[in-house]
């Protein structure tokens, strides 16, 4: 029989290297699925806005890798358009709420899928969100000849990912930032805090380094109880923002703070772009 401390010893190696080859085995596997987590997409259209009894235009544009689809909702004598973006567990047909909001506001509405959502084709990825949104602009101001400064950029969640992008290029009248990261990166590294996120993720949302470049008005809006990305998130964001710029604290979790805080978030928007939109 081998001596006591030679068995120890064996056995040290032994959950020594289960535990490596299990946190290698852990790494890869998150690596491999990582655009499945980001984007798991979010089942077929299951209403649209005529079921409010709104009229819309149905959009399809080309992108690199697919086509785009999204709705445009008009509103009569509106004082601009929202360009949304919503989350990445959603299609248009969940947007409905928020649209419901924006023209309660007076504003007419553009939604639209990512790659591989709704009725976009291609598969999503962090150049495709931002290739989607540039073909909603395109057609917002090359088609409707809507001005870039009657133009809101709304971004909620990972959609704040693809207006942040945006509103890095372009001049809109007003950008919104609704329940968003300052990035992919910081949010995963959060989560998965033993992993070496920064290294491996693909789709980094690099958002905290965009809002600087803004030349529009700012406004972030994140609730005090987001247990998915927390409020310190949404902080930062404010913080790397330049002035003109405004923080609205509203509550209830991730996906239920827009009816928790409906009052405040519409009187929050209508001091915010009523100078900035005049009606018509």
């Amino acid at each position: 029989m081998k001596p006591w401390n030679e068995r120890l010893k064996r056995y040290s190696w032994l959950i020594l290297w289960t535990a490596v080859l299990s946190y290698c085995g852990l790494t890869l596997f998150l690596y491999l699925i990582q655009t499945k987590l980001i984007f798991p997409g979010a089942g077929p259209l299951d209403r649209d806005p005529a079921s409010l009894g709104w009229a819309f235009e149905e959009i399809i544009e080309p992108v690199p890798g697919g086509e785009t689809h999204g709705w445009f909702i008009p509103l009569e004598k509106a004082r601009g358009v929202v360009l949304y973006s919503h989350g990445n567990a959603e299609n248009v047909s969940h947007a409905l709420e928020h649209i419901r909001m924006f023209r309660e506001l007076g504003f007419s509405a553009l939604v639209y899928d990512y790659g591989g959502y709704g009725k976009s084709t291609g598969k999503p990825s962090e150049q495709r969100v931002y290739e989607d949104i540039r073909a909603m602009w395109r057609f917002l101001v090359e088609q409707k000849k809507v001005a870039p400064e009657r133009i809101v950029i709304w971004g909620r969640s990972v959609g704040g990912g693809a207006a942040s992008q945006l509103a890095s290029e372009v001049e809109p009248g007003a950008i919104v930032l609704e329940s968003t990261f300052s990035s992919a990166v910081n949010l995963a590294s959060e989560v998965y805090s033993i992993l070496p996120v920064r290294l491996l993720m693909k789709h980094r949302f690099e958002n905290i380094k965009k809002v600087p470049l803004f030349k529009a008005p700012l406004m972030v809006i994140h609730s005090r109880s987001d247990t998915l990305i927390p409020q310190h998130h949404g902080k930062a964001l404010f913080d790397a923002a330049h002035e003109p710029r405004q923080f609205v604290e509203t509550r209830g979790d991730h996906n239920d703070a827009l009816f928790a805080s409906w009052d405040t978030y519409k009187k929050a928007l209508n001091e915010f772009l009523g100078s900035l939109f005049p009606m018509p």
